[in-house]
């Protein structure tokens, strides 16, 4: 249920994230037909011998649809990735307010695709046992493969969107002393929040920095470096800005902004003094960022 913060003396709204967006809960669960066997067991085996092994571990030869399913889940993952920042709760991230509509249309999309590719698995099954049984008959072991039914009720592919808050202390369930003990509780997620976002940013702005200074020092501008920054660029502005607080990060920022922003490729390449320029104040940046320590989380919350 969502309440708001009343407690002006509190200063809880200062901190409380859920004023500008939710937290998406992506579930799916896939049906695997396998064991996984680490590749390390199978090192320097005979390739022949090596399909042998992975057989008794195997239900199934073809995975296809399978491996459809969980490249389909991969892309719902990178998505919910790109354009969240990251929670101290297993399982959900934070998604800002504006983009809820376009998340719910993307992840909708992908489990529809996900429940028909899962509906021709289901309808395939059998015959895939059957292959397997025939391809393998010393291994095959037909109470090992369950039934479709099992397989349906267990299959997931949905997501939803869920908020946390600090309790109210109108409603007068807790005690006081428990009451202020929760507010600090809030207080410490929220700068999780921001410390996790802080440590992704800097992550993220770090690889895209040191690739643009190799380039502009060796002379091998690439079209699609700088526009990964340009990128970046954007993407903390519209996602990471209100949740970075942190004054050194921000000024660099501004500094990467100040030589990049309108900046193209064709810019770097014909401009010596230019690119030197460029890479220089990137190496600045660089060292800058590796400077600031990683802020890790003191812990993660399995619901």
């Amino acid at each position: 249920m969502t309440k708001k913060i009343g407690l002006q003396d509190d200063n809880a709204s200062e901190v409380n994230v859920f004023s500008k967006g939710v937290l998406v809960h992506l579930d799916v669960r896939i049906p695997g037909m396998y064991s996984r066997l680490p590749d390390e067991h199978l090192s320097g085996i005979p390739e022949d011998m090596k399909k042998l092994i992975r057989a008794t571990y195997d239900k199934l030869d073809d995975k296809s649809l399978i491996e459809a399913m969980n490249s389909l889940r991969g892309r719902m993952k990178s998505y919910i990735n790109s354009i969240c920042i990251p929670f101290p709760v297993y399982g959900l991230a934070f998604i800002k307010k504006e983009d809820i509509q376009d998340c719910h249309d993307r992840l909708t999309s992908l489990e529809a695709q996900i429940a028909e590719c899962f509906e021709d698995f289901c309808n395939a099954y059998p015959d895939l046992e059957k292959q397997f049984a025939a391809d393998h008959p010393e291994l095959y072991d037909p109470a090992k493969y369950p039934h479709v039914s099992y397989l349906q009720s267990h299959f997931r592919a949905k997501h939803s969107f869920r908020q946390f808050t600090v309790p109210d202390q109108e409603m007068s369930l807790l005690s006081p002393e428990i009451y202020k003990q929760e507010m600090q509780k809030f207080r410490d997620e929220m700068q999780e929040v921001r410390d996790m976002t802080l440590d992704v940013c800097k992550t993220e702005m770090l690889k895209k920095i040191d690739s643009l200074k190799k380039q502009c020092i060796d002379d091998t501008i690439n079209t699609s470096t700088v526009n990964a920054v340009n990128d970046f660029l954007n993407k903390f502005d519209s996602l990471y800005s209100d949740f970075v607080d942190d004054g050194a990060v921000k000024s660099m920022i501004a500094d990467v902004k100040a030589y990049m922003s309108d900046t193209e490729a064709d810019d770097l390449r014909n401009s010596e003094d230019f690119r030197n320029i460029v890479g220089k104040k990137m190496s600045e940046v660089s060292e800058g960022l590796q400077a600031i320590p990683d802020k890790k989380a003191k812990r993660r919350i399995e619901l």
